[in-house]
């Protein structure tokens, strides 16, 4: 059995459900705070779940207000669409993707799980001497926190203002090909819709003679600049591995031209 002890009721509520989702036996007993016994749970590390929800519980609850006011007073933003996105930014980068993965993720979150561990007295954490005597460390943690959802943020901004810029390019440029046929691979692989490979050197006199560079794309990058350069009515995409990142910017920028296919449906023979 292990016992958190909580004083803020919100908290003690909130933290309760995270139990209830996860189908753990608890109880919560009101007497000056709230405490919270929890029995049972299908996961053999009990502990660390809990450190989890109780980090969740203090990064989306307990410093909401603090994070808010980081983003504010300290970067400096007053647009409130954008202080929540970066403020759910800084969430998806602490917390991962909803606490699926119950693995120690990166140091920040390391660096919180051990200040739980340190207010942990027997089977007791003690949430509210954990909160008060972490505060003026955590506002440090939080501030490069927030430093890094801002960063990831700028980056997204630069990636969708490229791709933007590539789709303008492609609207505006005539179509050479009507299809073309893509085994992935570390090096994409080219075909013609009548079978035929394209060579290097043929890929890379159709870049030559086409003007993308001015999207600002390296001429011996021999993956996207080809497909730019013949500008394909159609775009099939042929393997094993949908999440591949060539393959999904591809995807991204082409939208409705593109197809992903298994290999199998590869209609020529591999060369």
């Amino acid at each position: 059995m292990l016992c958190v002890y909580m004083e803020n009721e919100q908290e003690a509520k909130l933290f309760c459900k995270k139990l209830q989702y996860h189908e753990m036996v608890w109880i919560l007993q009101e007497k000056r705070g709230f405490y919270i016994q929890i029995y049972h749970n299908v996961f053999q590390n009990i502990e660390l779940l809990i450190y989890f929800l109780l980090l969740e519980v203090w990064a989306t609850c307990t410093k909401k207000d603090k994070i808010s006011d980081i983003i504010r007073y300290t970067y400096y933003y007053e647009d409130e669409i954008e202080i929540e996105q970066i403020r759910e930014n800084a969430m998806a980068l602490l917390l991962g993707d909803e606490l699926n993965n119950f693995d120690i993720q990166n140091d920040l979150q390391d660096t919180i799980i051990e200040w739980l561990r340190m207010h942990t007295n027997g089977d007791t954490i003690d949430y509210e001497t954990y909160v008060d005597s972490t505060d003026l460390l955590a506002e440090s943690l939080l501030s490069e926190l927030i430093g890094m959802a801002i960063d990831d943020m700028k980056q997204e901004e630069h990636y969708q203002n490229f791709v933007h810029t590539i789709r303008g390019y492609i609207a505006n440029s005539t179509s050479k090909y009507k299809a073309i046929h893509v085994i992935q691979g570390e090096n994409f692989t080219f075909y013609q819709d009548d079978g035929h490979m394209f060579s290097e050197q043929e890929l890379k006199e159709e870049i030559q003679i086409n003007p993308v560079y001015i999207v600002g794309l390296d001429e011996n990058e021999l993956n996207l600049t080809p497909l730019l350069a013949m500008v394909p009515d159609f775009i099939y995409i042929y393997g094993d591995s949908p999440p591949d990142a060539k393959t999904i910017s591809i995807m991204n920028i082409f939208e409705e031209r593109a197809t992903f296919k298994p290999l199998n449906q590869f209609p020529f023979a591999l060369v």
